[in-house]
């Protein structure tokens, strides 16, 4: 999806540079306050950000009291928002925001059999009827879609106010793409369907890519032991084998990406990280210097997968 928002993002209108100032100023006018220890409320800290990024005719606070209420709905115009106003319904809404204090932990549960702020926005886009919720503590805004049901970072997000201290245009440009009114729903929607095609385009690469991994797994298991004959056994055998390790070794790079091993420690970094494998004998001349018939590159995956 990054690669989709970047060039999109690319022809986003003029205007965002006029936008650019009142919401940088607002955002570091938040995070000062924040860090005088003032305990910051989300009214002025947020509501400031979609004035902004709507428009104050465009959006509303609680609509219903019991019940689902996300503390904010966003509507296609201010006819739409009052008429919702009077129905007491979401059914035109174009999103629901989640506002919290600033700087809270978006995915720490409260209290015991508490929701987490990301499990309170997912719960309101099951509920009711918007396919885009927001959910934001005035410095991170995390952009959800209804239709992503995968427990692990089911988001996209911007840290504002990293973007305005490293003066970063080009990740505004992408929050502001992203966040503002006319983006809803027509410009994330084809978003999404562009990010989704890639993905299809990247797994069927990947499916290809296997099939080679396969292919040369088999044969260098063979190369090296071909007192054992090329019987249909052993192929068979060499086949199980191959898969059995890709798996595991797909597993593995899915589960660095997700940050789900301890990347950070340096004695995984440097003995066992499929990364650090990478950084250590694709990007230099290493491989170059090797031998035909050395397995040091296979004995150190042999620690992941054996």
């Amino acid at each position: 999806m990054e690669r989709r928002v970047e060039q999109a993002a690319a022809v986003c209108p003029n205007r965002l540079r006029q936008s650019e100032k009142p919401l940088a100023g607002r955002a570091n006018q938040s995070a000062q306050l924040a860090g005088n220890g003032t305990g910051k409320p989300l009214d002025t800290a947020v509501t400031q950000r979609l004035k902004d990024l709507w428009g104050e005719e465009n959006y509303t606070s609680q609509i219903q009291k019991q019940g689902n209420k996300p503390d904010f709905a966003l509507f296609p115009n201010q006819t739409a928002r009052s008429q919702a106003e009077k129905a007491k319904s979401y059914d035109d809404a174009l999103a629901v925001i989640e506002a919290e204090k600033w700087d809270k932990d978006l995915d720490r549960k409260p209290g015991k059999n508490q929701e987490s702020p990301h499990g309170q926005i997912r719960r309101y886009l099951t509920a009711l009827p918007p396919v885009w919720g927001i959910l934001t503590n005035g410095r991170e805004w995390r952009l959800y879609n209804q239709n992503v049901k995968t427990a692990e970072k089911s988001w996209y997000g911007f840290n504002l106010v990293d973007i305005i201290e490293r003066d970063d245009f080009d990740a505004f440009r992408r929050f502001f793409f992203l966040f503002e009114h006319a983006a809803f729903p027509g410009r994330l929607t084809a978003v999404q369907d562009a990010s989704n095609r890639y993905v299809v385009a990247v797994n069927e690469g990947l499916c290809l890519q296997v099939f080679d991994a396969l292919e040369a797994l088999m044969t260098g298991w063979y190369e090296q032991d071909k007192t054992r004959g090329r019987t249909e056994e052993r192929l068979r055998q060499l086949y199980n084998s191959g898969l059995v390790y890709l798996y595991r070794l797909l597993f593995l790079f899915y589960a660095e990406s997700r940050h789900l091993l301890p990347l950070d420690n340096p004695v995984y970094q440097r003995d066992f990280s499929l990364a650090g494998l990478i950084q250590d004998y694709l990007v230099s001349n290493a491989l170059d210097e090797m031998q035909p018939g050395q397995t040091y590159l296979f004995d150190r995956l042999q620690k992941f997968c054996s």
